[in-house]
This record gives structure tokens, sequence and C-alpha cells, in this order.
């Protein structure tokens, strides 16, 4: 009779634990995502505008996290399976990626590496509170969601420009070899293309430009071949050789929509420009996903894989919580009101402080040189260019910046060094 009491008091006890917990997890995690999304919502927000702005280049964003959700849920049973356990020095992660958004935000304006630090602040959550076992499992979805962060103008430019020019000559070749079917002939001056018809009329040129090469979709071929790499392979060689095959398929493509802009020209000149050069770019990457396919059907057949996929859920496997220690409970509850203070701080105290920062372009008319303007060397002048961050005396007046100079308010002629002949600053036309 005693054993069986004391059985009978143990019992309830255990399942109110498991509700208590069942109950706090998903408490917590929401918790969790509403101050993440709170301390990153003007990242989040400038990347949707940025999005839906420029949808051919960036549209691509609004689905990549679709997608990191689906290579999640592909996982489900695993994760239910995992007991969730607190990883302390993961709040390192959190911390430094907390810091260098501040960093970017306020110091040094970069949006590329405040979405940097986004995905680095996200690592350290799932470190902290979930353990390096579901860490292995989202990794992937994590590091996919890099896909949705405009790239910056200079880095985009320096990756395109060398793509731009194969494009335009592969499409010179293309074009040239189409030229006695349909009666034409196309020449080729550095990426602007000129169609000559049959009669001799030559039509407005083509300027293979980034976006009118396509090349600036370089990023939703990438993120396309690795969804297929990641969802379609099973080996690791098969997903390196997916994304290493992305450029070259990206440039292919965009022959192809070069010389269909091209001899579309021949019908009507306005449909090389505009919307109707949008939606033609957009349909192609119809065939692109084809082709993407298609390589993955390939490497399956080269490389014959019997195993069955374990990493895939079956049909109808529910979703459910993994198992969360005492521990990790804490560490989520911690990491909740870490990010929760992190965004009260960048959303009420920097504010509160008047602390922004712009950049300032020196004026050259007025004789202000810039810091890198060779003027600061001549004539042994001691000449700085300062920025005052000021506190706003009311919410609606923003700090001042002011330039500080040493040297004499008025300005001088200056000694070209190629020359040794004096000249005033001029006016660029």
């Amino acid at each position: 009779m005693t054993i069986q009491s004391v059985a009978k008091t143990q019992r309830p006890q255990a399942s109110t634990d498991r509700a208590t917990t069942s109950t706090l997890v998903p408490v917590l995690v929401v918790a969790a995502l509403v101050a993440f999304v709170t301390l990153y919502w003007g990242w989040i927000a400038r990347q949707g505008t940025f999005s839906v702005k420029f949808i051919e280049d960036w549209g691509h964003a609004f689905v990549i996290p679709l997608i990191s959700g689906y290579m999640i849920w592909r996982q489900r049973h695993i994760l239910a399976a995992t007991t969730a356990r607190a990883f302390w020095p993961g709040l390192s992660l959190i911390l430094l990626g907390i810091a260098c958004y501040v960093f970017f935000m306020l110091m040094i304006s970069n949006h590329m590496l405040q979405g940097a630090a986004l995905i680095t602040t996200l690592f350290g959550i799932v470190l902290t509170a979930f353990g390096p076992a579901i860490l292995r499992l989202t990794a992937l979805p994590i590091l996919f969601l890099a896909f949705t962060i405009t790239i910056s103008e200079a880095v985009m430019l320096g990756l395109t420009f060398p793509l731009k020019l194969l494009a335009s000559k592969g499409a010179w070749i293309l074009l040239t070899v189409l030229g006695p079917v349909f009666g034409y002939s196309v020449d080729l001056d550095g990426n602007m293309l000129t169609m000559i018809t049959a009669d001799g009329t030559a039509l407005p040129q083509l300027n293979v430009a980034e976006a009118c090469s396509g090349m600036r979709m370089l990023v939703a071929f990438f993120a396309l071949a690795a969804a297929v790499g990641v969802l379609g392979c099973r080996q690791w060689w098969q997903r390196i050789a997916m994304l290493l095959l992305a450029a070259p398929v990206a440039l292919l493509m965009n022959i192809v929509r070069v010389a269909l802009l091209a001899l579309l020209s021949l019908i009507d000149p306005n449909l090389a420009q505009g919307e109707a050069h949008m939606i033609i770019g957009t349909i192609l990457l119809l065939p692109s996903l084809g082709l993407f396919m298609g390589i993955v059907w390939a490497l399956k057949k080269a490389v014959p894989d019997g195993t069955v996929v374990a990493n895939v859920a079956p049909a109808g496997t529910p979703l459910r919580w993994p198992r969360f220690t005492s521990s990790a409970i804490i560490a989520l509850a911690g990491t909740t009101l870490t990010i929760a203070a992190a965004a009260g701080a960048v959303h009420s105290v920097v504010p509160m402080m008047g602390l922004h920062l712009k950049k300032w372009r020196s004026n050259r008319r007025a004789g202000l040189p810039s810091p890198l303007s060779p003027r600061s060397r001549l004539h042994g002048k001691k000449c700085l260019i300062g920025v005052n961050l000021q506190r706003s005396r009311s919410n609606s007046a923003p700090p001042t910046i002011s330039p500080v100079c040493t040297a004499s308010a008025t300005p001088k002629t200056l000694r070209s060094p190629a020359t040794s002949s004096s000249m005033s600053p001029t006016t660029p036309a």
C-alpha cells in the first residue's frame, strides 16, 4: 500500500513538470522571436524596401525565409528526438552580433554588414539556448538566410563587371551565328551591341549593363543552386558542385537573355527595355531551374547512391518541440532578456541620447579639403576634417555635423605637382 501510494503521488508531479515545460518553451520561443525582430526591425524594413523597389534584383529575398523554413520542416522528426541543452559560450556570439549591428548602424553605416550581424546573432541564439546538437541540424537553414542580404554596390560591381563583358561577348557570338538565318548583322563595341537590319538600318544600341545582362541576379542563381543542392542532393560534394556551377549557369542564361532581347528589338525596339525587359528576365528563371534539376539528375547518375534518406521526415509526421532540459529553459529565458534589453537600448536609449552619424562631403568650392586631399600636406599646414556629434535639443532637430579646419579660412591657390604652376580650384562641368 505504501509503495502504491508513493507511485500515485509521484505520477501527477511528473506530468505537471512535462506540462510546465511544454507550455513555457513555446512562450519563451515566441518572446525571443519578438525581441529579435524588434531589435533588427530597422534592417528588416530596409531590406524589404530594397526588395520591393528593385524586385528584379533582390525580389528573391522574400522566398529565402520560406525555403529555410522548409529545410527545418524536413528534419522535424530528428529535431523532436533531440534534447536541447544550454551552451553558455554561445552567448559571446549573441553579444558580438549585437555589438557589430550597433557599430555598423551608428559608426559606419553598412546595410550588408548589418545583415551579417543579424545572422551572427541568430547563430548565437540557437547555440546558446538549444545547444550544438540542434545547431548542427539548423546551421544550413540559418546560413541560407544570408541570401536575403542586399550586397553593397561596390562589391556587386566588382563581381558582375567581368561577367558582364563575358555575357556581351557570348551574346555577340550567338547573334552572329543566327544572323544569316534572320537576315541581320551585329556589331560589338565593349558592352554595346548594335543590331543592323538587312536594309542597313542600325537599331538603337543595346547597353549590356548589370541590370540588362541580368548579372545582378547572380545572387538569385546562387540561392537557387544552394536550395536545389541542399534539398535534392545528399552528398556534400554534389552540393559543392551545384554551387560551383551556379556562375556558369547564370552566365549561360544571361547570354540567352541578351540574345533574345536583341532579337526582339528587330520586331520592336521597345521590347528590349522597360517592363518587357524585366518580364523576360524573370521568365528565364524557369529554364534555369530546369537546368539545375538536370545537373542534379546527372550528378546522381554519375555516382549512384542507394542509401535510404534518413534526414527527411516521412509524410504526416507531426511537428513537436525538442526535449528541453532545465538549463536550456534558463538559457532561453536569459537569451530572450538579453535580446529584449538590446532592442530597448537601440530603439529608445540611442534616440534619447541624440546620437546619429551622417556622412559629410567636403565642399571644394568653399576651399574645404577632404581627408584624402593633398592640400593638407601643402605648405606645411595642419588641416583636419572633424565631425562633431552633438545632441539634439529637440526630437526633430538632428545633430549638427560641422567641418573643423585649422588652416586659414581664405582659400589659396594650389600648385600642381606635375606642372608647378599655380591654379585656382575649379568646379567640374
